[in-house]
């Protein structure tokens, strides 16, 4: 098995153990709290006004903040082509 795909899945398990303690947890926040807190992420405004605590959580956060940086990179591409075809035609 490659390394890659050993990662992938320690990452996939972190994520379903932390699932799991937030979901046996008796926790006053509800998923939109969850939602707000990854949509400022991966948008990179970083409020502050919820910071993540645990090292897993910091982790997660960081991998979330880089995957928002590589999807506005995606899409900044894709309409700088979709402009350069139209400047072509």
């Amino acid at each position: 098995m490659s390394e890659f795909i050993r990662k992938l899945l320690r990452i996939i398990n972190l994520i379903k153990e932390t699932y799991d303690k937030i979901k046996n947890k008796k926790s006053k926040k509800n998923i939109l709290h969850y939602f707000y807190f990854s949509v400022i992420t991966v948008t990179t405004v970083g409020y502050g006004d919820i910071n993540p605590v645990t090292p897993l959580a910091k982790n997660l956060v960081t991998i979330q903040s880089a995957m928002g940086y590589l999807l506005f990179t995606i899409m900044l591409g894709l309409m700088i082509a979709w402009v350069d075809r139209m400047k072509k035609n």
